[in-house]
């Protein structure tokens, strides 16, 4: 079988009655039998099972190769056998079918001998071990009733049907056909477990040595550091088994609590409520509040112990300054808005942000200037025909252009209706009606376009 997995063979007879057979001549048809094979949840090492039936007086056996899938399971028949003396033997190969003549069977059986006869169902038991370990039987099929099996004896014999339910408390089949018990172990629940002759209320569990220990009461799992909860379940290090787990000792009184140094030991027990201000167990043991930092409120946090509405901002030091109004971040240019925000170069922290500075009454205004100084106080109105600062402060109208309404132009003071065109001197020439433009051969259609010697303006283009 396969230890873990139910492999059930069944041997069929024909219906038809036995007819005797000369020697030399091959059965007929009716003394014929067939053998239906039923695997259950194929081992993973498992890919072609092969099982040989060797009829008494045969030349050779027959055999049949199936090919299976691991965790699966198989159903197939095998015909072709006569009645009589068969023996049958069976190998599994790790690959599928056909295997290779060299190749090592993962699972084998011993050759079992059983008689064959017509119209009757004979329980045969195939016991399948991994090579060179210890035969473990199965559950065959067998014609015992339904929800009973038959397991087979140590002689090859089938013992009596029994309930499934035996196996739970069967040392000699404990869970399944031919799972036996090591000396000094028992069967409870359908699993080899250590004998435990103990009282009711107590047990004894296995010690590393494999030799049951002393009956001790069940409620010692609940405190016993090397079986906490459970047997063998052993509580590592500093722990300790508290209520059937493993756990850090804690013994201080109720409220208190003591945590683990960096030494490994328990530091002294004190209030939980030292771990709101302990920057050393801030919140929670083991949380360390780092740099300049300290706990607050179970929190590491920046220290602050200015008076309500008043702040202390971190120096570039690195240590704390005097304690000043929160109002102060309005405009403190090195903690502008907040602590930390510098406003840099010439901008003054005006309202929490950093700006440049503008102190002139209402409706005028103070520009940049080159040097970087701030120019008088000026109407806002001048920004329309300021040439430093036209429209805005800063904003420069180059060459000859100056700033009208705000905005750099080239001058123009002629009359409506007409036009002054720049010369190439760089002056203005003199105010002309802009119906010149459609003939002035200097500035035909716009000033400054010049028709060539050959050409004349007509209608504003050079022709």
């Amino acid at each position: 079988m396969f230890i873990g997995r139910a492999l059930r063979v069944l041997v069929l007879g024909t219906l038809a009655s036995v007819v005797g057979c000369s020697s030399g001549n091959p059965p007929a048809e009716e003394d014929l039998a067939q053998v239906s094979v039923a695997l259950k949840i194929i081992p993973a090492d498992v890919g072609c099972f092969a099982l040989k039936a060797n009829p008494a007086g045969a030349a050779q056996p027959l055999e049949l190769d199936v090919t299976v899938v691991a965790g699966k399971a198989a159903a197939f028949t095998m015909g072709g056998i006569p009645q009589g003396q068969v023996t049958f033997s069976a190998q599994a190969f790790a690959g599928s079918c056909p295997v290779a003549a060299s190749a090592s069977p993962t699972w084998v059986s011993q050759p079992t001998t059983i008689t064959v006869i017509s119209g009757v169902t004979t329980p045969l038991s195939v016991a399948m071990t991994r090579p060179g370990q210890v035969a473990v039987s199965v559950d065959f099929a067998t014609s015992c009733p339904t929800g009973q099996v038959a397991c087979t004896q140590p002689d090859g014999s089938t013992g009596a049907c029994q309930t499934t339910s035996a196996f739970q408390k069967d040392p000699k089949n404990c869970g399944a056909c031919g799972v036996v018990c090591a000396p000094g172990q028992s069967c409870a629940q359908g699993s080899c477990t250590p004998a435990n002759g103990c009282p009711s209320g107590s047990f004894a569990c296995l010690k590393a040595t494999g030799a049951l220990g002393p009956c001790m009461p069940t409620s010692d799992l609940q405190t016993d550091n090397s079986n906490c909860g459970s047997c063998g379940k052993v509580c590592g290090g500093l722990s300790s088994c508290v209520n059937g787990a493993c756990a850090l000792p804690n013994n201080c009184p109720t409220g208190q609590i003591s945590c683990l140094k960096p030494t490994g030991a328990f530091g002294p027990c004190m209030p939980a409520s030292n771990l709101q201000t302990d920057s050393s167990n801030c919140g929670a043991c083991g949380t360390v509040c780092g740099g300049i930092s300290t706990c607050q409120s179970g929190a590491c946090a920046l220290p602050n112990n200015c008076p309500t509405g008043q702040i202390a901002c971190l120096k570039a030091t690195g240590a704390f300054g005097p304690c000043m109004p929160t109002s102060n971040l309005q405009t403190d240019s090195s903690n502008c808005g907040a602590c930390g925000t510098v406003c840099g170069g010439i901008s003054t922290c005006q309202n929490g942000a950093c700006a440049l500075p503008n102190n002139c009454p209402t409706g005028q205004i103070a520009c940049l200037k080159a040097t970087g100084a701030f120019g008088p106080c000026m109407p806002t109105s001048d920004l329309q025909t300021d040439k430093n600062n036209c429209g805005a402060c800063g904003t420069v109208c180059g060459g000859i252009s100056t700033c009208q309404n705000g905005a750099c132009a080239l001058p123009n003071n002629c009359p409506t209706g007409q036009i002054a065109c720049l010369k190439a001197s760089g002056a203005f020439g003199p105010c002309m009606p802009t119906s010149n433009l459609q003939t002035d051969k200097s500035n035909c259609g716009s000033c400054g376009k010049v028709c060539s010697s050959a050409q004349s303006c007509v209608s504003g283009a050079c022709k």
